[in-house]
């Protein structure tokens, strides 16, 4: 395993320790927590393509918006009842790797200890930059955090097999300031648009989308790609692969809910904006001496 994943794991060891209530510098809205734990307490997790149905329904109900009032800038926001598109990525692929992990404990873990796990899931895709100084507090460009967890070996990049470079320029932040006055470090968000216009993601342009169906996995995660100038994509979601159809679940701004199984073309057809999908393939360990620091410890 790469540097990433074993501190992603030293990581997440950290926090299957002792139980507590909550876990220290959470902000937990409503009825989160019992939810997640509800969803971790399952005896049988079947694999990863297998479990998204269930892993959907877990969130369903949930309504748009970014659901993070009273939250502070330290604390992790938990909150699966109020999300926005990428808050929703972030709790559904938190809530996955949590489950897969947990299935090779060879101990059960305490109704609290689940949920630090999947707390420390949610915080380290959030904080994917890995540093203090970098984090700018949640995610701006999706595109960054599919790269930068490509890189640890979290993601594989599907476009890769059968895409095509997304060659875009990508500086939609620093020529907006205005409207992101959370940034701090202005020298390091240029840095990641500089990378980011450097072609190295793939993307199926809507002409091409045959060609992603030909491979496409139910739980693969996907970035609407834009024609806006600047910005890498729009709108996020999980697809669905159902009787040779693809559908997506998305939290919607304009049904103002989270939609689920919504049929991709359908949702395509009546969107000029959108030029492409980014998509990003969940991995987990397939075995458990893959987790080396999540073994017999108790």
């Amino acid at each position: 395993m790469g540097i990433h994943l074993t501190l992603y794991f030293y990581f997440l060891h950290f926090w299957i320790g002792p139980a507590s209530t909550q876990p220290q510098g959470c902000y937990v809205v409503g009825k989160s927590q019992e939810r997640v734990i509800s969803a971790l307490q399952q005896k049988e997790v079947p694999s990863y393509s297998e479990d998204v149905p269930y892993l959907i329904s877990v969130f369903s109900g949930a309504v748009y918006g970014g659901g993070g009032k009273g939250c502070r800038a330290n604390e992790t926001l938990v909150n699966i009842e109020t999300m926005d598109c990428v808050t929703f990525l972030e709790n559904y692929w938190a809530l996955a790797a949590t489950r897969q992990v947990i299935k090779h404990q060879s101990h059960n873990l305490t109704p609290d200890q689940s949920f630090s796990a999947f707390v420390q899931h949610l915080q380290f895709i959030r904080n994917y930059q890995t540093t203090e100084k970098q984090n700018q507090g949640r995610i701006i460009y999706l595109s960054s955090a599919f790269l930068q967890l490509i890189k640890a070996g979290l993601l594989q990049d599907v476009g890769e097999q059968n895409g095509i470079p997304l060659q875009k320029t990508i500086n939609y932040v620093s020529q907006h300031p205005t409207k992101f006055a959370g940034i701090q470090d202005w020298g390091f968000m240029r840095s990641i648009e500089k990378e980011l216009s450097q072609g190295f993601l793939f993307y199926y342009p809507l002409d091409s989308l045959p060609k992603y169906k030909m491979i496409a996995q139910s739980g693969d995660l996907v970035g609407l790609v834009t024609k806006v100038p600047g910005l890498d994509v729009s709108h996020c979601g999980v697809i669905s692969v159902k009787s040779g159809s693809l559908k997506l679940t998305h939290s919607s701004s304009v049904q103002n809910h989270l939609v689920i199984e919504q049929d991709l073309n359908t949702y395509l057809s009546g969107r000029t904006t959108i030029s492409g999908l980014i998509v990003c393939r969940p991995v987990f360990p397939k075995h458990k001496n893959e987790y080396p620091l999540l073994s017999d410890k108790k």
